[in-house]
C-alpha cells in the first residue's frame, strides 16, 4: 500500500524502478495449508511488486533502500492489484483509473496496461 507504480529506489549503488504488481504464486495455498489464499492475496494486491534495474551495482545486506522519486503517489502496488484484479466492491472500472492504467509507461504492459485497456475498449464500445 505504500510502494507506488514508478518509484524509482537506490539500494546500494542499484537504481531501480517498480513496474507492477506480482500475483502470488499459485503454491500459495498448499504452504499454508488454506484453500483459496492465493487468490485472496491477488485480489488485495499483498503478493509484492516487479521491479526493474535502471542502474546495475552493488547491494548489501545493511543498504539502506532510499525513495528518490515517487511520480505515481496516487497509483500503489495495492490499489492497482485491487482495482484491476479486486473483488466486485474494489474493482475499479472508472475511465480516470483506466485511461491513467493505459498510459502508464512505467507499468508493465502485458497483463497492467493491456487489461485496462481492453477494460476501456469495452467501456467505449458500449457507449
Amino acid at each position: 500500500s505504500e510502494v507506488c507504480v514508478g518509484d524509482t529506489y537506490q539500494i546500494g549503488s542499484v537504481i531501480c524502478m517498480i513496474t507492477g504488481p506480482r500475483s502470488p504464486c499459485p503454491k500459495v495455498d498448499g504452504w499454508h495449508a488454506v484453500k483459496g489464499m492465493t487468490q485472496y492475496c491477488r485480489e488485495n494486491g499483498l503478493a509484492g511488486f516487479f521491479m526493474k534495474v535502471l542502474q546495475e551495482g552493488n547491494i548489501s545486506v545493511d543498504d539502506d533502500i532510499i525513495l528518490i522519486e515517487r511520480i505515481h503517489p496516487e497509483y500503489s502496488i495495492e490499489r492497482i492489484a485491487q482495482g484491476l484484479w479486486g473483488p466486485t466492491e474494489m474493482k475499479d472500472d472508472s475511465m480516470e483509473f483506466l485511461t491513467a492504467l493505459a498510459h502508464m509507461d512505467e507499468l508493465i504492459f502485458r497483463h497492467y496496461r493491456e487489461t485496462a485497456m481492453l477494460r476501456l475498449e469495452r467501456i467505449l464500445a458500449h457507449e
